[in-house]
């Protein structure tokens, strides 16, 4: 699911993805946000973070958990850049949020990534 500022709103992947790669054209680096949560899916996280770092967007992987270190849907365990409470100071380009049960559930339970992402649409 992704919420975007600043690119057309037609709800395709690759269409965000096009956006994303004229950013070297344009000589400006979009900021994108990833908050993430115990049960996360690890793959469409890592492909999400990949993707987007590769076409040029600045990527910040943010958790929704007390800690940094966030174990994803199948016990891997990723350490996040940041904790969500510091990213609603800045704003964002786009803020992607990865799949998987229960980590979709518990980004929808936090409260301070509600508040970005109705401030984001």
């Amino acid at each position: 699911l992704a919420f975007q500022q600043g690119f057309p709103r037609s709800g395709s992947r690759s269409h965000v993805v096009r956006g994303l790669a004229s950013v070297a054209q344009d000589q400006e680096q979009r900021r994108v946000l990833v908050p993430i949560a115990t049960g996360s899916e690890e793959i469409e996280t890592t492909c999400i973070t990949d993707t987007l770092v590769r076409a040029g967007a600045s990527v910040t992987v943010a958790s929704v958990e007390p800690g940094l270190q966030v174990t994803m849907s199948r016990g891997i365990k990723i350490v996040a850049d940041t904790l969500i409470g510091e990213c609603s100071s800045s704003s964002w380009d786009l803020i992607v949020c990865p799949g998987g049960m229960p980590g979709a559930q518990r980004l929808c339970d936090s409260a301070e990534l509600q508040r970005l992402l109705l401030k984001q649409h």
